[in-house]
């Protein structure tokens, strides 16, 4: 895709622009060189923190939806068991459970004869319609949608990557940090859709900027420490429960705040790659237009869009998975320590992102894009049945189909980064990062919403 051939037949402003975009790869190659090994790694390693910043602030709300429910007063709620001495004397020797007890009707109604004020007593379960908004339409619809536009306002003000990760890590931290603060549920909407706007630019960057410093040689495993940032935040989250239970949920917040914080400032030092040469830019905006046009009939559409939509449809099972998996536990296996879920989800994703990574890399040297995208296919395949056989298994059977799920999704989503980025000039990469990620969020959801909730 380097080596663009010129015939003679073709007119003199077509030459120029292929020899603009085959200038424009040499200086991307140079750039490469530019970046010291060192920065390298700082950046990787900065990315990575940013990822698990951002997907532990982003299911915080799984894991403390129990405790804000209760204390903001919204959602379903329940007539359970408020004092389980009570409940013990009054049972006396009848066969039934405290639970059972408070669940026969009238319990928690104060106009019905049945009523026990000192025994059964309301409380909010953190599930139901305004649950699935916060957690679905509110946040992932609008993460995707404001993507391609806020990628465009990033390009067209020629803003470098420290400085845009930097300026919407602090945005997005903010309304993280804030959330600690309301006492309202509207109030957490709000900034949970403020959350999803700021967060929506950060992995098309990300994605764009280390395939730049990188050598295309590198870039499925570099792809998948980075990704690996996602199971480790989604596994950090459920360490959150503990913070829970021993303080309040408003703790989460301010400590995820300040730790995202503190994250965007590391940003800023970040190694800030040089753009085009000023010999190889034409300061017209009509030809910068004409070089992006370029850029993207050299993309294979038929091709990256199949991916694309590939890739979309293992987000949307994953969406499912990852919402519910608390409260299916919570419903069926009361007894388990969800907290555990968050150890499966780091030891799988290491085995999918950092081992799937390095052989993605050995594939692409060996057989090229074919081999990557018929593994694709596998993981694909392997990823819905287990996703599938999760709810219908008893417990230990469970935590192992999970252990597998987790593995084959990291595995296959950072293959089908690197293969999208090898589909992609380094000019259009953002841009086709951020369409990637309109349809693995907005669409993904629109395709699985409302969420499924599971009732005993």
């Amino acid at each position: 895709m380097d080596d663009i051939m010129i015939d003679e037949g073709d007119d003199v402003g077509e030459n120029c622009e292929v020899l603009t975009i085959r200038r424009t790869k040499a200086a991307d190659r140079d750039d490469e060189t530019l970046v010291g090994i060192g920065w390298r790694v700082f950046g990787l390693t900065i990315f990575t923190l940013i990822t698990v910043m951002q997907v532990i602030q982003e299911y915080l709300l799984v894991v403390t939806i129990f405790g804000m429910a209760e204390e903001l007063k919204f959602g379903e709620t329940e007539c359970q068991v408020i004092n389980g001495t009570a409940a013990r004397d009054y049972i006396g020797d009848l066969n039934m459970t405290g639970e059972e007890l408070c669940a026969e009707a009238g319990r928690c109604s104060e106009n019905s004869t049945f009523f026990l004020p000192d025994v059964c007593g309301v409380r909010y379960t953190g599930r139901g319609t305004l649950y699935d908004v916060l957690a679905g339409p509110i946040y992932l619809i609008i993460h995707g949608i404001t993507t391609v536009p806020l990628i465009g306002l990033v390009q067209g003000l020629s803003m470098r990557a420290p400085l845009s990760i930097a300026m919407f890590t602090v945005l997005w931290t903010l309304c993280t940090l804030l959330t600690a603060f309301v006492n309202d549920y509207w109030a957490v909407a709000l900034l949970r859709f403020l959350f999803g706007i700021f967060t929506g630019p950060i992995n098309s960057l990300k994605i764009a900027y280390l395939a730049h410093i990188f050598p295309t040689e590198v870039h499925t495993i570099v792809f998948g420490i980075s990704h690996y940032g996602n199971a480790l935040g989604f596994g950090a989250s459920f360490l959150f429960v503990n913070v829970t239970n021993s303080l309040v949920w408003r703790w989460c917040y301010i400590i995820c705040g300040a730790a995202g914080l503190f994250l965007a400032l590391a940003s800023c030092f970040m190694a800030n790659p040089k753009g085009p040469r000023p010999h190889d830019k034409i300061n017209s905006v009509v030809s910068s237009w004409k070089q992006q046009r370029s850029s993207l009939r050299q993309i294979a559409w038929p091709c990256v869009m199949c991916v694309i939509l590939s890739f979309t449809a293992s987000v949307s099972a994953t969406f499912v998975g990852s919402y519910n998996i608390t409260i299916y536990l919570a419903e069926y296996f009361p007894e388990f320590d969800v907290s555990v879920i968050g150890l499966i989800t780091i030891v799988a994703g290491f085995i999918g992102s950092i081992f799937g990574g390095w052989m993605g890399d050995r594939l692409r040297k060996i057989s090229g894009i074919r081999a990557r995208i018929g593994l694709c296919i596998v993981l694909q395949i392997v990823g819905f049945v287990t996703a599938t056989l999760i709810y219908q298994t008893p417990l230990t059977a469970l935590v192992i189909i999970l252990c597998i799920n987790y593995c084959c999704y990291s595995w296959f989503a950072i293959v089908l980064q690197a293969i999208l980025s090898d589909l992609t000039p380094h000019d259009c990469k953002t841009g086709v990062f951020a369409i990637t990620y309109f349809f693995t969020n907005s669409i993904a959801v629109l395709l699985t919403w409302p969420l499924p909730r599971y009732h005993p």
